[in-house]
């Protein structure tokens, strides 16, 4: 069961999201104010920033209902990039497991806001954000309703960490503060849930491992306990392989790439809703973190 509540207009969004097929919409009033229930299988927030009267009582509210095991996706968007950054850190530095934060800033959107939009159609959000968050609230919840995700299988140039190894050199690729965060997670997912994983590169195999072996030597689990097929084959190939040695079926593997046309590849062998763009490394945090 999904719990929405919102204090801005986000009615389109919601619908393109198809989280709302048998919801309307109109019964559910704008507050500021937050109200969860134990059986709620995930709680879908959506608050523009600029409307809250008081932050401190608002973060109270969150920081309240993560005290629940259910999954919390909180939608943040405002016309101050500086004040949602810092509630969004704030929110963060709790670490709760189970909260999951999109900045609309940081989804690699080249205008968030609009104040034309908002004189006609109740909304600032530009229709790139629009459909953007659609997408990713459509993406987030398909994660978390999958309760069987086995196999993770990762590309690893401008996924995994910045930079392409076979270009720039083992030296100058690196993973930043999200990709840290993302790898860490699956790291402890490996060990606690018998989790898979699987790396797809297009690259030499000897710079690729070396790459794996050195940029990600924080996360021996992934390193030990995951397959790597690093060569110059198209992804489809060692996707259909690994498939055939794990003998899992299709909802039970997830792909990550940074290429979207690897991604429009691989969707037609597996799940379509289970091929997932990574258009920058935020993504990847918050993909990871639905799991």
């Amino acid at each position: 069961m999904i719990n929405i509540q919102r204090n801005f207009f986000v009615d389109n969004i919601l619908r393109e999201a198809e989280v709302v097929r048998n919801l309307d919409l109109s019964k559910i009033p704008y507050k500021d104010n937050i109200v969860t229930y134990k059986n709620d299988n995930l709680f879908l927030l959506c608050i523009d920033i600029d409307r809250i009267k008081n932050s401190n009582v608002f973060k109270k509210d969150i920081l309240s209902a993560c005290k629940y095991q259910n999954k919390i996706l909180l939608i943040l968007i405002s016309k101050n990039q500086s004040r949602l950054n810092k509630i969004e850190n704030d929110l963060e530095s709790f670490k709760f497991n189970n909260l999951i934060v999109v900045n609309v800033y940081k989804l690699g959107i080249k205008k968030v806001v609009d104040n034309e939009r908002e004189k006609i159609l109740k909304t600032f959000l530009t229709i790139e954000a629009q459909i953007t968050l659609a997408n990713l609230i459509k993406n987030i919840t398909l994660l978390i309703s999958n309760k069987d995700i086995r196999l993770l299988s990762l590309d690893l140039d401008d996924t995994c960490w910045n930079g392409i190894i076979g270009e720039d050199g083992i030296n100058k690729i690196f993973l930043d503060a999200n990709q840290k965060k993302s790898m860490n997670k699956i790291n402890k997912l490996v060990d606690k849930t018998g989790l898979l994983v699987s790396f797809h590169s297009k690259n030499n195999e000897k710079i690729g491992l070396a790459g794996i072996k050195k940029k990600l030597l924080k996360y021996s689990n992934i390193i030990k306990k995951s397959f790597k097929y690093i060569n110059w084959e198209p992804k489809i190939k060692s996707i259909k392989k690994i498939t055939d040695i794990v003998n899992f079926s299709k909802k039970n593997i997830i792909f990550f790439d940074d290429n979207i046309s690897e991604i429009k590849q691989v969707n037609k062998f597996l799940l379509k809703e289970n091929c997932l763009w990574i258009k920058n490394s935020y993504f990847l945090y918050l993909y990871t973190k639905s799991f």
